[in-house]
């Protein structure tokens, strides 16, 4: 069972320039949504705390670990099945390489992004991999337990594993969905927070202006068109496709047309969602556009083309 705090996790920033992949010899495998799952493994009733990291799969011992990022060796230690962990400072967050074997580097080592950290140990089948907001007195990770809130500075890997691993953003949470709506000037809430009414309503706004079905459900299509619509690209066009499914974002977000009820329990307020430009502003801007150009057109040719007249009197 996935948590339904997920959530309440910030999306960690991506950096520039954007980090490295830290299995040089894998070919990159995780799960966008692998943070917040229930531990131990396959637990039921006897859940002890909630996955914090991500784990990169596909490796074996002996794989190479690499930095993602210029950074500076803060600790080492000792980590499940008997591996060992490695934390690390980067320049605007601190990450966790969980899983290896000894050797470990020293405290206080600089490594440039893409150099050796270490090597995969026996018995893990994955690189445990967190990130944290910069601590100058962070010295190890933090276990978030099954009846508590998130650790304090724990942040969501997903677009920065995405980006390592050179793959398009998924926007499989609803964090990464905020993020994008806002981006877009079309909500106004808190980023971090649970798929409510008002999210649903900033998509429907979203697909009203992109000119595809506004159902308020983030499918294949939604995602493309807003995708392109972030990178400043101008839409194709043409008639909408056929309705997809829509995905379910991680950490309960609903991409239903029903109201939740649900608030951001961090700050204790409802969401609120920026009102949009509709359809007939945007075809006025583009009117007033079209007029001023035309203007400037007409001044353009009077000045290089006098009339008959002014001729005559310049002769």
């Amino acid at each position: 069972m996935h948590s339904q705090q997920t959530w309440m996790v910030p999306v960690a920033p991506i950096p520039t320039p954007p980090p490295v992949w830290p299995l040089p010899t894998v070919k990159p495998g995780y799960s966008p949504t692998s943070l917040g799952y229930k531990r131990p493994f396959k637990c039921t009733d006897d859940c002890v705390r909630w996955h914090a990291g991500m784990d990169l799969v596909g490796v074996k011992a002996g794989d190479e670990v690499v930095a993602c990022e210029d950074c500076e060796v803060v600790s080492t230690g000792l980590w499940s099945h008997n591996t060992n962990f490695v934390l690390v400072r980067n320049t605007a967050s601190m990450a966790l390489y969980g899983g290896l074997r000894k050797p470990l580097p020293k405290k206080g080592t600089f490594i440039a992004a893409g150099k050796r950290i270490g090597e995969m140990g026996i018995g893990y089948s994955g690189l445990h991999f967190e990130l944290y907001e910069l601590d100058l007195d962070r010295k190890t990770n933090s276990r978030w337990y099954i009846d508590q809130d998130p650790p304090e500075g724990l942040l969501n890997p997903v677009n920065y594993v995405q980006t390592a691993a050179g793959h398009k953003l998924t926007r499989a949470t609803a964090p990464q969905r905020h993020e994008a709506l806002r981006e877009l000037g079309l909500y106004a809430g808190t980023v971090y927070a649970p798929w409510t009414q008002s999210s649903i309503d900033a998509l429907k706004a979203a697909q009203e202006l992109l000119e595809i079905e506004a159902d308020g459900v983030w499918g294949p299509q939604t995602e493309a068109a807003i995708d392109t619509a972030l990178r400043g690209e101008p839409q194709t066009g043409g008639e909408p496709a056929p309705s997809e499914p829509g995905d379910k974002p991680s950490g309960g977000a609903q991409t239903g047309n029903s109201q939740t009820g649900s608030t951001n329990t961090q700050t204790g307020s409802s969401q609120d969602t920026a009102k949009p430009p509709t359809r007939s502003t945007l075809r006025d801007l583009f009117s007033l556009r079209n007029m001023a150009i035309a203007g400037a057109v007409g001044v353009v040719a009077a000045l290089l083309w006098p009339s008959p007249a002014k001729k005559g009197k310049a002769a």
